[in-house]
């Protein structure tokens, strides 16, 4: 690792332990098990980490909602975003097509899932690992808060096209109308609609687990793409 992540408090309980502590700086870490959901209830965390910390500090409020920080990193000047989560969650993505009622799934590693409402698609918090027992419990639960927060009536469901990712198993357990979408393309649809683009594109998408047309596990591929469809240039 050669980088170092900082962030500023962005909430009174922050400020009041920089005043206690004395100091200009705190060195911290998530509240979780090593690929487990952060912890939100103190006695959990009592429990789970129980060994790891010295004094546990708490306070009357409970925790509604899990939200890990949001990452973001700095590339030629320009601000990139890593994981969109705490800050930016549930604002959603403005896109150029509707898209009412449609439930993305997303993919087993570093999870997070997409309803559709009008023309915007809402997307969740980070989630995680999907192996994980925990993180599924999240993320099948927090599905259905999006679902009742936002009023969606589900229409259908997109899914991954692995057909061993626990995504797609969750999507083919709904009995909804279901569409399995290759992983690259996925990865090139959801960059066309961040940056406004509805036209055909050549799309680079190198992430190490993409399961191909051809039931192959691919790398990384070259595709000539638009959010419909694609055809594989090379791989």
């Amino acid at each position: 690792m050669y980088t170092i992540g900082a962030m500023l408090p962005y909430m009174p309980f922050h400020y009041l332990l920089f005043e206690k502590l004395n100091t200009s700086a705190i060195v911290l870490t998530s509240g979780n098990c090593s690929e487990e959901p952060i912890l939100i209830d103190d006695n959990e965390a009592e429990k789970k980490l129980s060994g790891i910390y010295e004094t546990l500090l708490i306070y009357n409020r409970e925790i509604e909602n899990r939200v890990d920080d949001s990452v973001v990193t700095c590339v030629n000047g320009k601000e990139r975003v890593v994981r969109r989560s705490r800050g930016y969650v549930p604002s959603p993505v403005h896109l150029n097509l509707n898209v009412e009622g449609i439930i993305a799934t997303g993919a087993e590693l570093t999870n997070c899932f997409c309803v559709g409402k009008g023309n915007q698609a809402i997307l969740s918090q980070h989630i995680g690992d999907l192996k994980n027992a925990e993180t599924y419990d999240f993320y099948s639960s927090n599905i259905d808060k999006f679902k009742k927060l936002f009023r969606i009536s589900p229409s259908c469901i997109v899914c991954d096209k692995h057909p061993d990712y626990l995504s797609t198993k969750y999507a083919e357990d709904t009995g909804l109308p279901l569409l399995k979408v290759q992983h690259h393309h996925a990865h090139i649809a959801s960059c066309m609609a961040e940056h406004g683009i509805d036209e055909k594109v050549i799309g680079v998408s190198f992430d190490g687990t993409g399961f191909g047309d051809d039931y192959n596990i691919w790398g990384g591929e070259f595709l000539l793409a638009d959010l419909l469809d694609f055809k594989r240039h090379t791989h």
